[in-house]
């Protein structure tokens, strides 16, 4: 595997990925999003022109991996950026971190979702600047209500006051929280003060 050095610009190849910083408790305020935690691999999809790649959170280049994923972002019909999580899913639709890495590793890859958690350039436009919240509109408007059989979907999330706990009545967990007016940041996080 080669490692893409990445330019930096959104849309035109591998942009390093912020990294969580742990917390010891949620944080409060109905400023704050609080998504799912879905257990697979941090995935970018780049789709310009008719160049399309993926790449690992490490910017490792996983194109070919992710073959079914990277179609179904073409059909998509615009020049995007994409960040996500790649998982495959159990039979309860639950990610099953086991069946992702045997599918990747036979190179079957045919059950593989990405689950998009943020649109970083879309038309040619980089979007990082903007807040949160417009860009998670811009992928729920490119992404519409797809099919449950079609290989890419938003993250689930939900607004307003932090759980108590990090694990849901569901069985899930958050992924973790991002503040709704806040650009896209690149890197290791800052943790907050205080």
């Amino acid at each position: 595997m080669v490692r893409n050095a990445g330019s930096g610009v959104a849309g035109r190849g591998f942009v390093e990925p912020m990294m969580a910083t742990l917390v010891d408790k949620p944080p409060e305020g109905p400023e704050w999003l609080h998504e799912i935690k879905y257990d697979g691999y941090r995935t970018q999809i780049v789709i310009a022109g008719k160049s399309a790649r993926a790449f690992t959170r490490r910017g490792l280049d996983w194109t070919k991996k992710y073959n079914r994923i990277i179609e179904a972002a073409r059909e998509l019909g615009h020049d995007c950026h994409l960040e996500g999580e790649m998982i495959v899913q159990d039979a309860n639709g639950r990610p099953d971190f086991n069946a992702l890495r045997s599918d990747i590793e036979s190179g079957a890859g045919g059950r593989l979702i990405l689950y998009t958690f943020d649109l970083l350039s879309l038309d040619g436009q980089d979007l990082r600047a903007k807040p949160c919240e417009e860009r998670r509109a811009l992928l729920s408007d490119l992404l519409g209500s797809p099919l449950p059989s079609y290989p890419i979907h938003s993250v689930r999330r939900m607004a307003g006051q932090a759980r108590s706990s990090s694990r849901l009545s569901s069985g899930w967990t958050w992924r973790g929280w991002s503040r709704k007016s806040k650009p896209a940041r690149t890197g290791a996080a800052t943790p907050r003060p205080g």
